[in-house]
């Protein structure tokens, strides 16, 4: 059983969903609501609530499976062939340099009957066709919580001015042998963060989507920093073979020509994706945080690019 600290309420509903259906598991109407209901240095505490998750029936090979969806949410990309789930992704600054922990204060539950809820399948790239069907018949028939917490922290990063640290909150947990789904309608997750402190200021131009993406945003009351800071602002990576491109001398020449620094860094034969994530990292700490644009330059094999996943609830393989 998942560990929770502070106040659980669990509510019971023995409903079979036979046909898609709406199923209210909370207050209101609409997409997951996440609020902020205390913020400071030492920790951020948000609420997710929950009003409801879709449930549509989905048949392969015979078997009737459940697709569970939730407005506001993403596919959780976890593991293939199991069951597939929403994901509430939460955006929160931490003061620089930082340790953040998570911990559950509260949640309310519901709980549904719900046929085999549809398992995860492979990602697809551009093009690629659907392959073999797969499901982890095995884990089907355990008796298991999946996923095995309702909520985790994914990664740490910065964010130019801002160290962040990205939330991950799953509403929706399966016990696939019982055929059940339990629904979070409500929970509050406390984020703490130890050592560090926040800047006073963040970059002028970066503040509407600092407001937009991150959720605690609101509640730091930093103001912008207007202040010129020396540095390259433009870093360009280019396959050897565009070294002495005119065009790309002309872009140079033109930036330069308005006041701003440039870096034109070759790619050597030996560098991967991870190698040049690394570069554009170091550029961008050495020169104060101001480096602004980074322009790659060659062909898809030539200047690999970092690559990521990620799919909306609508996406079926």
């Amino acid at each position: 059983m998942r560990s929770v600290i502070a106040l659980t309420v669990s509510l019971l509903a023995c409903c079979s969903l036979a046909v898609a259906d709406w199923v209210q598991v909370g207050a209101g109407s609409g997409d997951a609501r996440v609020s902020i209901v205390a913020q400071s240095g030492g920790g951020s505490t948000f609420v997710v609530d929950i009003p409801g998750v879709e449930v549509v029936p989905t048949d392969v090979n015979g078997v009737t499976y459940s697709t569970v969806t939730l407005p506001g949410a993403v596919t959780a990309c976890l593991d293939v062939g199991k069951p597939e789930v929403p994901m509430v992704p939460v955006l929160l600054a931490r003061p620089t340099g930082s340790i953040p922990t998570l911990r559950v204060v509260s949640m309310e539950t519901k709980t549904l009957s719900v046929p085999r809820v549809y398992p995860l399948q492979p990602p697809l790239t551009l093009n690629e066709t659907s392959g073999t069907f797969v499901a982890d018949e095995g884990f089907y028939s355990k008796d298991a919580e999946y996923p095995s917490s309702s909520a985790r922290i994914a990664h740490t990063a910065t964010w130019r001015d801002l160290d962040v640290v990205n939330v991950q909150v799953f509403p929706v947990v399966v016990r696939p042998a019982r055929n059940e789904i339990t629904v979070v309608s409500r929970i509050t997750v406390r984020v703490d963060y130890s050592g560090g402190s926040y800047p006073t200021t963040v970059t002028d131009w970066l503040q509407p989507m600092y407001r937009r993406l991150i959720q605690n945003y609101g509640a730091l009351g930093l103001g912008p920093d207007l202040l010129y800071h020396p540095g390259t602002r433009l870093l360009v990576i280019c396959d050897p073979e565009y070294q002495g491109n005119s065009e790309l001398s002309s872009l140079l020449s033109t930036i330069q020509s308005y006041g701003y620094t440039t870096e034109l860094m070759v790619k050597q034969p030996a560098w991967g994706s991870a190698t040049i994530k690394s570069k554009i990292r170091q550029s961008y700490f050495d020169n104060g945080r101001v480096l602004r644009w980074v322009l790659l330059v060659g062909e898809y094999d030539e200047i690999p690019p970092k690559a990521n996943y990620s799919r909306s609830p609508a996406e079926k393989s």
